[in-house]
């Protein structure tokens, strides 16, 4: 996920803001899973990052596809315009 979100602040398909919910919600949730997995005894204090984390990353996914449903409708009204008039009718 935080390689798809760098990638995108080259792009121009998606805003800074999609880019960095992405990266914040990436990395909590990163930060997560290494404390629960090799420090032992801390998974109540872990839930402090998985939180906001998980919220992040969901708000991520409802924008991106937000955006590409706004792609697709575009790309299908360009492909309208630029067909050829059907003859004999």
């Amino acid at each position: 996920m935080i390689f798809a979100c760098n990638n995108s602040f080259t792009g121009r398909i998606f805003g800074r803001v999609n880019v960095w919910l992405g990266i914040a919600g990436s990395t909590l949730m990163m930060l997560y899973v290494i404390l629960v997995n090799f420090v032992p005894g801390v998974e109540t204090m872990a839930a402090a990052f998985v939180m906001p984390g998980g919220l992040l990353l969901m708000t991520w996914m409802i924008l991106c596809t937000i955006r590409l449903f706004k792609l697709k409708l575009v790309v299908k009204m360009d492909a309208r315009q630029k067909r050829a008039p059907i003859m004999g009718n």
